[in-house]
Parts: C-alpha cells; structure tokens; sequence
C-alpha cells in the first residue's frame, strides 16, 4: 500500500522542550494518522529525525509498501538521502534506525518541501508542546464541532496510547476552544510536573493516592478528591510508592 507522509519536529530552546508531528494519508488522500508526539527535551535536529523515525514505525504498522515522505528539514532530507554525513554522535543512533526501517520498505522516496507545504505536522508539533504531551490530530478533526469530552472517551484514548507502566503517561484532548482535558497516568511512586499559566485548573483523582504540591503547598491526594486553583501555576504530582495513579486534569488558559 502506498502511503503519503508528512513528518516535522520542533524544539523551543534548542535544545528545549521538543515535539514531532506525523501525518499519514493513503494513495487517495485518507488521512490514516495525524498525531502530534511530546518528546521531552531535545534539539531542532533530534525532533526532526524523531519526527521521520515515528512516521516510519507507524507507516510499518499501517502495513505501507510505498513511501512518499515530505519534510520541511533539509538538512535532514540531505542526510537521510545520503548527501550530508551525520556528525553528532547523538543522532547517528537515529539516524541508523531510520536506515534500517527504510530497507523494510518495498520504496521510500524522502523529499524537502517548505513549511507551508508541511502545515499539519507543524501545527501538530505545536499542539504537543503547548499541551506538554502527545495531541491526535484525527481526533482533533472528527470531533470539532462535538459536545465536551466526556470519560468514556478518555479511556479509549488511554487504550489506544499502548499505557507503559515505566514511564508517566498523558493522554490529554486537542484543545476545545480555550478548554484543555486529559488524564494523567502515574505508575507506583512516579512523578510528573505540571507548569502551565492556567486561569484555572482542576485535578481530580479517579484512581490510587498520593500528593499534589502546588506552589511549594503539599495536599494528600485520594480517589474521588479534587482540587481547584486559579492563576499561573506549577504542580507536581507524586503516587504513593505502593499505588497506581490516574488523575483527570482540566485547565483554561
């Protein structure tokens, strides 16, 4: 199956925190995957490969054959294509991973195209680094002119995100007009930190225990608790060593 592919990826900083963008349409322009990947800290150039790498691994999943992949880096269409060498030693790991990924393909045709001819992985890179986590473009799409979200939709969302129990998960909405939602995932003794300039904000606990520290101000937290705080805030959240963690986060900006 032939499939068209537009990656992208962004850091703010450089480095700083970083994103990619992945849109993934069949022969007929049926858009299979649009997702936007919060990746932590990094460079412009790491989200760029990490950008390429996930659209490789999710066009294998989506069975593709045939690639015709656009990307606004030429930098690293250069070095993908062989004309640039790759000389930082972080991204050759990468870089080597994206090469073998190709080889499993029938075709992979890479090419540079400008930004404005790469609009949606874009905006998805700046969908995962406003929200501080991965973004479904595609939900974003189906679901616009839809009521608010409700909790049966979270937990679809939360199935569909492959849930690791060694590392923090956030499975948060694409923004609904000024309104953000999502869970928030924490295995046993986790932490996650929050730094939003929130008008406000609400955490409710659906599952297991442990703490909120919001401005150097520590509250228990426990199932069916919420809590609600008004202004620019910062919030570390932390589970009991013995608990699994699962709380619903609700801010305006």
């Amino acid at each position: 199956m032939k499939l068209i592919i537009h990656s992208d990826g962004g850091s703010r900083g450089n480095p700083g925190p970083a994103a990619a963008g992945v849109v993934i349409s069949d022969a007929k322009g049926k858009k299979l995957l649009a997702r936007g990947f919060f990746l932590g800290e990094g460079t412009n150039n790491y989200a760029e490969y990490q950008g390429l790498l996930l659209a490789l691994q999710h066009a294998a999943r989506l069975n593709g054959t045939d690639l015709e992949i656009s990307c606004d880096s030429e930098l690293i269409v250069k070095q993908v294509n062989g004309e640039y060498r790759v000389k930082n030693p972080s991204l050759q790991k990468i870089y080597r991973e994206i090469t073998n990924l190709m080889d499993d393909f029938k075709s992979v045709n890479i090419k540079h195209v400008r930004r404005s001819h790469n609009a949606h992985a874009d905006q998805l890179v700046n969908q995962a680094l406003d929200a501080g986590c991965d973004v479904d473009g595609c939900l974003s799409e189906n679901q616009a002119n839809d009521p608010a979200p409700t909790a049966v939709t979270f937990i679809d969302l939360l199935k569909e995100s492959q849930f690791r129990s060694d590392q923090p998960q956030k499975v948060f909405f694409p923004m609904q007009d000024k309104l953000r939602a999502g869970l928030l995932c924490l295995d046993r003794g986790q932490h996650y930190s929050i730094e939003s300039h929130w008008r406000e904000a609400t955490i409710t606990i659906i599952r297991g225990r442990g703490t909120i520290t919001v401005e150097n101000e520590i509250r228990p937290a426990a199932p069916g608790l919420w809590l609600h705080f008004k202004g620019i805030r910062t919030a570390q959240i932390t589970a009991d060593p013995d608990e699994q963690f699962i709380a619903l986060v609700t801010y305006l900006i």
